[in-house]
């Protein structure tokens, strides 16, 4: 996740050429902070203007992607996420409005943006928006990502986090605003599977009583964390959370795609965090109803010569993406086409891990490898 933040402070700092200053966090003055700009057609404007305003804007930048991060890890890590505003919508800055200047190269070329578009100048945040899909679609990346954040900051939280009411009917009506704006993000798939999901048990339970690098050393505390998989497992919320999980999965494979002949296709992710998203929704497919699976998936050769593997384990991911995710529990099996993701997604997260140098990466290959080598041992 530092890798991820990384990108962010990147994305948030670039691609002026200005150097980073010393400035206050306080998320008040970042959030209204706004530039004194003499904006007098016939004066140049100073460099300290420049200076001035390139601050104060990289403070509106930060805060966005703090505010980014901070909702992303505590979705994919299943924390609880932190909200110092007193508003039900964050005050959170938008970037769209005021790229033109971001990217001048000089006072100079500054000045003539700003004498052409003088709203540029205006601080534009969530608050001020009704989100649509016209939004989405033609927003700045770091935008895009504000855009969801907020709207996953709405979902009901569970307290504590890793806490899930299996007893509890699925809730899809808090999720229509994300699977309406964000339908085919992979971000926002998983996002949505997690909602659904106790994953600090899945991770647990799959890892063998490891929890994010750490060994649970109780036997009763890993005990109870099966028991809860295994209930889960064959419930209707995660027959919820397979659905969301495969489209999250054929979003990321589908930028994967070494198949195509497109040279502009890369085989790395986008993000660092895309490997924990495959990875949990990985996790996800292969455990659904597994208390209730069939014997096929010994059947399953994992040779990589059999041409057939990695289309089938797609084909599946296509049928369970397109099922009802109130009944997809009924459905959703599984079966060896599950343990061909396993495999799919194991082959790409080793290409990422070369070197071993993130311990969470080399942990996830290590769990896949083993569900792809003993598929009949039982878990939970």
């Amino acid at each position: 996740m530092l890798c991820y933040q990384d990108h962010l402070f990147r994305l948030v700092l670039s691609p002026s050429t200005k150097s980073w200053q010393q400035y206050s966090t306080s998320s008040s003055q970042v959030a209204t902070s706004e530039t004194s700009v003499n904006h007098d057609n016939s004066a140049s404007a100073s460099h300290g203007d420049w200076d001035e305003w390139i601050i104060a804007e990289s403070r509106r930048r930060l805060l966005a992607a703090s505010f980014v991060l901070e909702t992303h890890t505590s979705m994919y890590h299943e924390h609880s996420f932190y909200y110092p505003f007193t508003t039900p919508t964050p005050p959170i800055p938008l970037i769209k409005d005021t790229q033109h200047l971001w990217t001048a190269q000089d006072p100079e070329t500054w000045e003539e943006i700003l004498n052409s578009e003088p709203t540029q100048l205006n601080s534009v945040s969530v608050v001020d928006e009704e989100i649509t899909a016209n939004h989405v679609t033609t927003a700045l990346p770091l935008d895009m990502a504000v855009y969801l954040a907020s709207e996953a900051i709405h979902l009901p939280r569970r307290s504590p986090p890793s806490t899930l009411n299996f007893s509890a009917g699925l809730d899809l009506d808090s999720t229509v605003r994300i699977r309406s704006l964000f339908p085919n993000s992979p971000v926002a798939n998983t996002y949505l599977a997690l909602h659904h999901t106790p994953l600090r048990d899945l991770l647990a339970a799959t890892g063998d009583s490891w929890l994010f690098s750490r060994k649970i050393l109780v036997q009763e505390e890993f005990q109870r964390r099966k028991q809860v998989v295994r209930s889960w497992s064959g419930s209707v919320h995660a027959g919820a959370a397979s659905t969301f999980a495969a489209k999250a999965l054929l979003a990321f494979l589908d930028t994967l795609d070494t198949s195509s002949n497109d040279q502009s296709v890369t085989n790395q992710t986008s993000e660092i965090s895309d490997y924990w998203a495959m990875y949990v929704c990985t996790l996800i497919c292969w455990s659904i109803n597994r208390t209730t699976r069939t014997r096929d998936a010994s059947a399953y050769s994992s040779d990589s010569t059999s041409g057939g593997t990695e289309s089938d384990a797609k084909g599946w991911l296509k049928t369970v993406a397109s099922l009802d995710p109130e009944t997809a529990h009924q459905t959703v099996r599984a079966r060896r086409e599950a343990l061909g993701v396993v495999t799919m997604v194991r082959r790409k997260l080793e290409y990422e891990s070369i070197g071993g140098k993130s311990k969470l990466l080399v942990d996830a290959v290590r769990v896949l490898k083993s569900l792809e080598d003993d598929p009949n041992r039982a878990r939970f």
